[in-house]
């Protein structure tokens, strides 16, 4: 079970059991894994956590426990409570402004850890609340000193406040962009219940109609006591579901800690929006005298859609780190079959005329016309290849569209292709979101024994030194040359409807009506700019298997290149009249032979690799190795 480190969002229902008790606040647990930041810059720090909710009120500060990471470059280390964060002008510098401050000795020596002050007498927290926090000033930059900030991942208000003297020059609660939240604890004593509960809002989502669902919300201890089961009850359209609720993984015992609980609710019949209501009733088996209730809006949808991201791959042969976009577009191509990717070449004998969306190097790519990304690594917390991890996300979480696409070629290698777009849900922007559908038709088994791909990986890196997929680039490998010849190309656009969809393709948008459209493409010639000049080379084709032809077709939404919504894929169905008399150049085919690699003739090519001999009327034959 995920867990997130929010704050409290509502006063803490609790049991009747009041009794003076000692627990410990935090954002971010001891146990949590570090994460640290910083600014790399030598200057002074000064960072603080909020305890601001009203909840709190009453409750005592005992000791207050800040993160740190030993070194000898850290002087002026100090650990403080402020009723507001404020800074007032001192010698010429915006400086920190604190009602108590301690003075501490900076540890040097060990391991990440944490540097604890015991307050003389508590310090009563006020109505208003307040902000502990702790400063120091970073003299010579090192390893440690560049990145001294210890956090955990997360985001909460109040989690990360920060203000240095260079780079925040003023208070700035920087949780949500930084998405983490200080590791600091605070031990607080008073009345405490034992078995006490806030809970976050209920989270908007779309669920399907006519069936029980299930919505994550966070539930806050506020208690004394790990929170092992809950009552609850939830609400929806007047349909009330009841359920005594063991956790899984129970909610610890550290006060402000949240973890995301999954609550089950009642089907609704009718498709359109609704005030879901969650309200809790006991914790732990014990009765709340205070029941804690959140509400928040949830969507019905009619279905739910099937939804697939989009990868977009610039790339080219002369590109000698292109190797590694090669590679994982190929590992997705064999190892998922729902994978959408287009690889779009540049400036080879497969470019695309007519381009793609601007890149500054190569390889670039990216998912659902997002930011540019390298299509191997385009999820830095992940160390090595994780373009699976990063499609996988793009395919996650409702869509409103669904999209499915037909298509076939006739023998005059006209291809035709029948879209339907059906929505679950209509989107309320639907006045100024501009959807539209684009198509891309792209080939696969492109193959020529004079073509070589540039690979630069052997001249720096080993066989050993790569992870899967991209190791059999390196030294050793069997594409270990800084020329290779033999690959198969897949997933390369050949035509598109224009970069930029098809206006009007989308002609109403109503929840739970299909609209179709059709587009054809005239790939008897397909265009092909090897010289990367913009302009289509004179008298030249890509040459492609007409077996072995997809369309991608995508929903866009905005201006410009757009946002991809959804997206499908499809085989193009060949007439056989197009296979048997007229290919791709245009000669008037005679016969068409497989062999295996062995040499040996193929009557009926199943699932490996194959040289296809084809012979043509005028006497000349095409050698062509294939992938099935």
């Amino acid at each position: 079970m995920k867990k997130f480190l929010l704050p409290i969002l509502m006063l803490a229902g609790a049991s009747t059991v009041m009794a003076q008790q000692v627990t410990t606040f935090s954002y971010a647990p001891a146990n949590t894994d570090p994460t640290f930041l910083g600014t790399g810059k030598t200057e002074s720090y000064d960072l603080a956590i909020a305890l601001t909710n009203p909840a709190l009120e009453g409750l005592s500060i005992k000791s207050i426990q800040v993160p740190v990471v030993p070194t000898e470059n850290i002087s002026d280390f100090s650990i403080w409570i402020a009723d507001e964060l404020s800074l007032e002008l001192v010698n010429g510098k915006n400086t920190n402004v604190t009602t108590e401050s301690w003075a501490m000795e900076y540890p040097t020596e060990g391991n990440p850890l944490y540097v604890t002050y015991t307050l003389e007498e508590p310090y009563a927290i006020p109505a208003e609340g307040l902000y502990v926090g702790y400063s120091f000033t970073i003299s010579v930059l090192d390893d440690v000193t560049k990145y001294p900030i210890v956090a955990a991942a997360g985001a909460s208000d109040g989690s990360f406040c920060i203000h240095t003297s260079r780079s925040y020059r003023n208070w700035q609660d920087r949780s949500s962009e930084m998405g983490a939240a200080l590791m600091v604890q605070v031990e607080l004593e008073g009345e405490i219940a034992e078995n006490s509960i806030a809970l976050g809002d209920v989270p908007f989502g779309y669920y399907a109609k006519g069936e029980n669902s299930t919505v994550d919300v966070n539930v806050i201890n506020k208690g004394t006591a790990a929170v092992s089961s809950l009552e609850y009850t939830t609400t929806i359209a007047g349909n009330s579901f009841t359920e005594e609720l063991t956790l899984a993984e129970p909610v610890p015992a550290i006060m402000g800690y949240a973890q995301a609980v999954t609550f089950t609710f009642p089907a609704v019949a009718e498709a359109e929006s609704y005030d879901l209501e969650l309200v809790v009733t006991k914790v732990n088996g014990e009765e709340l005298a205070t029941p804690v209730k959140t509400v928040g809006t949830v969507a019905i949808a009619e279905f739910m859609p099937k939804h697939l991201g989009l990868v977009e791959e610039y790339t080219g042969m002369w590109c000698g780190w292109c190797t590694r976009g090669y590679a994982a577009m190929e590992y997705m191509h064999e190892n998922e079959p729902d994978f959408v990717g287009i690889a779009y070449h540049n400036g080879d004998e497969i470019a695309l005329a007519g381009g793609h969306q601007y890149v500054e190097g190569y390889p670039s790519g990216r998912i659902n016309r997002g930011d540019v990304i390298d299509v191997y690594y385009p999820i830095d917390e992940i160390n090595g290849f994780s373009l699976p991890q990063a499609w996988a996300q793009a395919c996650d979480g409702f869509t409103p569209v669904e999209i499915s696409v037909e298509a076939e070629m006739d023998a005059d290698s006209i291809v035709t292709v029948k879209s339907t777009v059906n929505w679950a849900a209509v989107p309320g922007d639907v006045a100024t979101a501009n959807y539209r559908i684009e198509y891309v038709l792209t080939g696969d088994g492109l193959y020529d024994s004079n073509w070589r791909q540039t690979n630069y990986y052997p001249s720096y890196y080993s066989y050993d030194e790569l992870d899967y997929p991209l190791c059999d680039f390196g030294k050793g490998g069997d594409y270990g040359s800084s020329s290779v010849r033999g690959l198969i190309f897949n997933d390369v656009a050949l035509l598109c409807s224009g970069l930029k969809g098809v206006e009007g393709s989308i002609p109403s948008i109503a929840m739970g009506e299909a609209t179709e459209h059709e587009y054809t493409f005239d790939a008897s010639y397909v265009p092909v700019d090897a010289d990367g000049d913009g302009e289509e080379d004179k008298d030249a084709t890509i040459p492609y298997d007409k077996t072995q032809l997809k369309v991608i077709a995508f929903v866009l939404q905005g201006s410009g290149y757009g946002t991809v919504i959804n997206a499908a894929k499809c085989n193009v169905k060949v007439d056989a009249s197009a296979l048997n008399s007229i290919s791709a150049n245009g000669r008037q085919v005679e016969s068409v032979t497989y062999y295996d690699l062995q040499g040996r003739q193929v009557v009926n090519p199943a699932a490996g690799i194959y040289v296809r001999l084809t012979r043509y009327t005028d006497g000349t034959t095409a050698t062509t190795k294939i992938a099935k």
